[in-house]
């Protein structure tokens, strides 16, 4: 399969939760400590001692070869996991054992001379309490990369970086500066301001993911919860699914979603929520709704990210419909 390379950021991120993960373990089974040596001289010369107590360390605390340790088993996990989103297979407990296999050949590959002889057997033939430690790395990685709907973690992103994305994208538009003047804005930025305030996306934690099948996913999706799209396609509802409304006339005869779905951008970013499992679109109605309608038999080469918030609040808001004046 071709694959990109799995991004640092979420190597480190994998490998940060597998440290909390085992100063879990060593505080329960060790008493507390465990002490193992380094050879990362700046971290001796800083503590007066080659002997690291893993049992009280921070990922980023670590002596530089147990990081690699860390980063090493991370950067496995993470591609099988990114391989099996891909694929769509299952994270059961079948997936699990097999990847946590990977992590342990390749362990032995970095550790075989150092290594105890009872962690030198197969990963089928290792204790219980050997085989969870090669688990750790999978379970770190499926709860750091599997997103919402199939999607896979790329990186953390700043809400100001999605705002210019947008901006590059959308400001220069002769259609929507029209609109923006129409209500009574000055400029796109103030528009648009007013149009996703409600859900202050400026105080929100924020990732960038990849959609993987967009064919696939975006009839899943539901759509912008804004009170126009309310009141032309959803009966009154805040939002719905992408393959509950794309067949309306408002849709099926909308010029702009026929010319986007027959010469899509090769590379695309959207706005949405995470909320109760699902993504909702806060941004990109046209160019979702041309993914949802796109012949899933014609192949895809597009790359289409989504920017994505946690929403944990009972209900969405609506937004849009918004005059400067009023």
């Amino acid at each position: 399969m071709d694959m990109r390379p799995i991004d640092e950021t979420i190597v480190r991120n994998i490998a940060n939760r597998v440290q909390w993960r085992f100063v879990d373990i060593y505080q329960r089974d060790n008493g507390g400590t465990r002490i193992k040596p380094t050879t990362d001289p700046e971290w001796i010369r800083k503590h007066g001692t080659d002997q690291a107590d893993l049992a009280k360390l921070s990922y980023d605390e670590l002596p530089d070869d147990w990081k690699y340790e860390r980063r090493s088993g991370a950067g496995i996990a993470a591609l099988a996991v990114t391989q099996a989103i891909m694929k769509g297979v299952p994270f059961d407990d079948t997936f699990v054992e097999y990847a946590a296999d990977i992590v342990h050949e390749e362990w032995l590959h970095r550790n075989l001379e150092r290594s105890k002889p009872e962690h030198r057997l197969p990963y089928s033939e290792l204790t219980e309490e050997a085989k969870e430690k090669d688990r750790i790395f999978i379970k770190a990685a499926i709860e750091t990369l599997q997103g919402p709907q199939g999607c896979v973690f790329l990186n953390p992103i700043t809400w100001s970086e999605i705002f210019d994305t947008w901006r590059e994208r959308e400001a220069r538009q002769a259609s929507w500066k029209e609109h923006w003047e129409s209500r009574g804005f000055e400029s796109w930025d103030e528009w648009r301001r007013a149009y996703i305030g409600p859900y202050r996306p400026e105080t929100r934690d924020w990732s960038l993911y990849r959609v993987p099948d967009p064919t696939r996913v975006f009839p899943d999706i539901f759509s912008v919860p804004t009170d126009a799209w309310i009141r032309k396609a959803y009966g009154g509802e805040t939002t719905k699914q992408f393959r509950d409304i794309v067949d309306m006339p408002v849709f099926k005869e909308n010029a702009k979603i026929d010319a986007i779905r027959k010469d899509f951008p090769d590379d695309t970013m959207l706005i949405g929520l995470w909320f109760r499992g699902d993504i909702v679109l806060l941004e990109g109605m046209h160019r979702a709704a041309a993914l949802a309608t796109r012949d899933p038999n014609i192949p895809f080469t597009g790359e289409v990210t989504i920017a994505l918030a946690k929403w944990t609040e009972p209900e969405l808001l609506r937004i849009g419909g918004d005059y400067k004046d009023k």
